[in-house]
């Protein structure tokens, strides 16, 4: 019976040893847990996948660093993660219009990337939301039609910035649309084309078979067929 009795003493103290650490451990790693369920909703935060409609979640828990980009996951799949790359594919203005650049090149330059199903279509690299455009002044009427003024505020991500561009637009007949773009600062080739009427002999708005609309920041226009409001 002694020998019995000292075998349970042993038994039980070696479960109260194991039991004090355990519950040490439990409370040194509470901060570490991945709970299921439970958690904070404030510690939930949701990032929008580049060019995707869907959404992936990460979580964080007390003891464990914050991440400011998305889970390993999505740094293996070859998409670029940095604000402003939320674009939707048919909104991406190329930056890689010189040549074609790998994920490595492309964020070289500062831009994003997000492949896509099949080689032709929206551009994989492309620039971040919100391009730094020209921004358009007000139309004043011109012996040919109408001119503007752009403006660009910040630099573009590529050399040699035009700061001011000048817009010339002429309707020269009713199906004729004529707009120049160019640097009033130097003087380029020009086609020779035959010259447009004056304003004071062009046709009556109505009479084209177009409109036209601009949008002044970030600059940008749009002509439509009137008949059917088609983009041409």
């Amino acid at each position: 019976m002694g020998v019995l009795s000292n075998l349970t003493v042993t038994v039980l103290l070696i479960s109260l040893s194991l039991l004090v650490a355990s519950l040490h451990l439990l409370f040194r790693n509470e901060g570490r847990l991945v709970r299921s369920v439970h958690y904070d909703p404030n510690e939930v935060t949701a990032h929008k996948k580049p060019g995707s409609s869907s959404y992936y979640y990460y979580y964080y828990y007390p003891g464990v660093p914050k991440s400011d980009g998305p889970p390993e996951s999505l740094q293996r799949s070859g998409t670029s993660w940095q604000t402003g790359c939320s674009v939707a594919p048919q909104s991406r203005f190329d930056c890689g219009r010189d040549r074609l650049l790998s994920q490595e090149e492309c964020e070289e330059r500062e831009c994003c990337y997000a492949p896509l199903p099949g080689s032709a279509g929206p551009p994989w690299c492309f620039y971040p939301a919100p391009y730094p455009g020209y921004t358009m002044g007000r139309l004043t009427p011109s012996e040919r039609g109408q001119t503007a003024t752009l403006t660009r505020a910040s630099p573009s991500y590529l050399p040699k910035d035009v700061s001011t561009l000048s817009l010339e637009a002429m309707d020269e007949t009713p199906g004729c649309f004529h707009l120049v773009l160019k640097d009033p600062s130097s003087e380029r080739y020009k086609v020779p084309l035959p010259a447009g009427r004056p304003q004071t002999e062009a046709f009556q708005d109505q009479d084209a078979l177009y409109t036209t609309q601009y949008q002044h920041h970030p600059f940008g226009f749009v002509v439509r067929r009137k008949s059917s409001g088609r983009v041409l």
